[in-house]
């Protein structure tokens, strides 16, 4: 049995958009001192009530339960334990992250999480979180550090169980790669899945599918790791729409609607130029297998 996954990214574009005013005082002039009191005033605010600025933002892909779907096919006696792997790796020294599960519905604004199960890495306050790796949090995490997520996920999923898993969300003051993987504790790493996740900025709205069970490898071979593909659609954005051409022939052939951080699977028989198309930027991974 033998599993391959294939990203696929797109883009965006985002714009900010700023003001400032000026006051005087009754005889027309500029008050320094009023001035000064409150830009201090307005810095304690912007200080306390956004810790952290976040440039990207990320969405784990390929829920567990989505995988096991695909790997019934693959190996009809897969285990419901999967062993979920999540890797953040920092590029920039300075960078703190903020780790979001979903399980408990996500951040309103995730510059100032709330929640408690909310994670904030290196800013150096433990009491909200330790960096993994870590005996203290750090005060800000080095070009290099690699935080390793690692934990056992019981399906069917319960939300009352917080765990490192698909569907949660992770954003980062400066830039980060992440890698996700996954397999079930039975039959263990011989079958599982892997991919190296996009940030949402680098998500699009039209994907082609490269491959797909339509591909078949000439004589003598006999069998091809595309004999099974599936397809899992991520949206970071509530209400989108999301049409899709199963088998290339121009025809839609499923169309659904998702909310931020859900993901729809196309359970098999994806093949090579079928589409997706979305009105809000989406992220795909197709997952292929060999019988």
């Amino acid at each position: 049995m033998k599993t391959s996954t294939i990203d696929l990214s797109g883009s965006s574009l985002a714009s900010r958009a700023g003001h400032q005013t000026t006051h005087r005082n009754k005889n027309g002039r500029v008050s320094v001192r009023t001035l000064l009191g409150a830009f201090a005033l307005l810095l304690a605010c912007a200080s306390g009530a956004r810790a952290q600025t976040i440039v990207q933002e990320y969405y784990v892909p390929m829920p567990e339960a989505q995988i096991r779907t695909s790997f019934l096919t693959l190996a009809p006696s897969t285990g419901t334990t999967m062993d979920s792997v999540i890797s953040i790796v920092v590029a920039v020294s300075g960078t703190k992250v903020v780790y979001d599960h979903w399980e408990d519905g996500y951040e309103i604004d995730i510059n100032v999480p709330v929640q408690a199960s909310s994670q904030i890495w290196g800013d150096g306050n433990n009491a909200n979180g330790i960096a993994p790796g870590f005996v203290n949090d750090p005060s800000s995490l080095s070009a290099g550090t690699v935080l390793a997520l690692r934990n056992l996920v019981t399906l069917p999923r319960n939300p009352a169980t917080v765990v490192y898993d698909g569907r949660d969300r992770v954003g980062a003051t400066r830039g980060v790669v992440m890698s996700r993987a996954a397999w079930a504790t039975t039959p263990g790493t011989v079958l599982a899945a892997a991919v190296n996740a996009q940030a949402t900025i680098d998500w699009g709205t039209s994907y082609v599918m490269p491959v797909g069970q339509n591909v078949i490898f000439p004589a003598p071979l006999t069998s091809s790791m595309f004999e099974y593909a599936s397809m899992m659609i991520l949206a970071a954005t509530n209400n989108t729409l999301v049409q899709i051409d199963t088998d290339g022939n121009g025809t839609i052939d499923i169309t659904t609607t998702i909310n931020q951080g859900e993901s729809y699977q196309v359970a098999g028989g994806v093949n090579r130029g079928a589409t997706v198309t979305a009105t809000k930027p989406v992220e795909v991974q197709l997952l292929t297998g060999d019988h």
